[in-house]
C-alpha cells in the first residue's frame, strides 16, 4: 500500500509537516507541474489496483506506477514514472471517503480530481503537452499497467 504525506505535494520534495515523508525509493516527483482540473469516478476495487501499484519486470518495461497517501482528508496521488529515468511523468490526485481507521470506505465511489504532468522539457520532451492529450496518456498507462480503466475516450 502507498506512504502517508499530509500535503501530498507534487512540486517538491520539500514540506513542513510533521506526518510521515513518503519514501519515493529512486523515483523523483514532477519538478515543473502543469495541472488541470480532471472529474472522474472510479470505484473502490480501481482505487486498490492503484494502491498496488505495478513495477518494471524487466528492461522493456516502461513505466511503474507508484500511490501515495492517504493524508488526512482521504487524498491520493498515483504516479507515472518512467522506469529507465525515475522522473515522474503524470500524477494524478485522488479522493476517497475514510473510515476511522483512515482506510477508504469499500462502498463509496472515488473521484479523480485533478492531473499533474511534467513540463520541463528535459525531462519529458513532448510537443503535444496539453491537459487532453495528458489525459489520455493517463488513461493508456492506468489500463496497461494497472487494468483500470478510467472513465472517458479510449
Amino acid at each position: 500500500m502507498g506512504s502517508s504525506q499530509e500535503s501530498l505535494d507534487i512540486a517538491t520534495d520539500d514540506h513542513d509537516s510533521d506526518d510521515a515523508v513518503v519514501d519515493r525509493g529512486t523515483t523523483h516527483p514532477i519538478s515543473k507541474p502543469a495541472q488541470a482540473p480532471w472529474d472522474l469516478t472510479i470505484s473502490y476495487e480501481d482505487l486498490q489496483k492503484f494502491l498496488e501499484g505495478s513495477r518494471p519486470m524487466d528492461m522493456d518495461d516502461k513505466w511503474l506506477c507508484e500511490t501515495f497517501g492517504p493524508n488526512r482528508e482521504g487524498e491520493y496521488l498515483v504516479h507515472f514514472t518512467r522506469s529507465w529515468t525515475s522522473f515522474t511523468i503524470i500524477a494524478i490526485r485522488i479522493q476517497a471517503e475514510l473510515n476511522e481507521d483512515g482506510e477508504p470506505l469499500p462502498d463509496k465511489p472515488v473521484r479523480v480530481h485533478e492531473i499533474l504532468w511534467e513540463t520541463d522539457r528535459e525531462k519529458y520532451n513532448s510537443s503535444d503537452s496539453t491537459s487532453e492529450s495528458m489525459k489520455e496518456m493517463a488513461r493508456g498507462l492506468a489500463k496497461g499497467l494497472v487494468q483500470v480503466k478510467l472513465p472517458g475516450s479510449d
